[in-house]
């Protein structure tokens, strides 16, 4: 009988663990997602690209060659990410709620609004792969290796 209490309490321990770390996942990945949206608004590329993990970074300036034209010379992410603000308005950034969020080991899908967000985990940070306006635009997350 105490044996079966023992291993009862210890599962009951493991499980709450994994639940605040969950939580704590969670957290994370709605922080960074509003502080991505924040970046934007406040037209701070920058700032938004270092939310960015490095493929969506270049998928980013990537998919505005590809929609832009060829006359438009490279621009860095940062500079890509600084017209967004007039597309979207400040408003819409700033009041954008993050939602249905759901935590799968390294990787993660919110909603901020219509538009879906999936990130990934990078050196133990939340970081932004692709978001709902880039899949519009054909932009989709590298294949996952079985």
């Amino acid at each position: 009988m105490l044996r079966s209490l023992s291993l009862l309490l210890l599962t009951a321990s493991l499980a709450a663990c994994g639940g605040s770390d969950q939580a704590s996942d969670r957290k994370g990945v709605a922080n960074t997602v509003r502080a991505y949206l924040d970046a934007v608004a406040d037209r701070d590329g920058a700032r938004a690209c270092r939310l960015l993990t490095v493929e969506a970074q270049l998928r980013i300036v990537q998919t505005r060659q590809v929609h832009a034209g060829p006359h438009l010379s490279p621009q860095g992410c940062a500079r890509v990410i600084d017209t967004y603000t007039p597309i979207f308005g400040v408003k819409p950034l700033r009041s954008g709620k993050v939602s249905s969020i759901v935590v799968e080991g390294e990787t993660a899908r919110a909603q901020v609004g219509t538009f879906p967000v999936t990130l990934t985990k990078v050196a133990g940070e939340w970081k932004l792969a692709v978001s709902g306006v880039a899949t519009s635009l054909g932009d989709r997350p590298p294949l996952q290796a079985d």
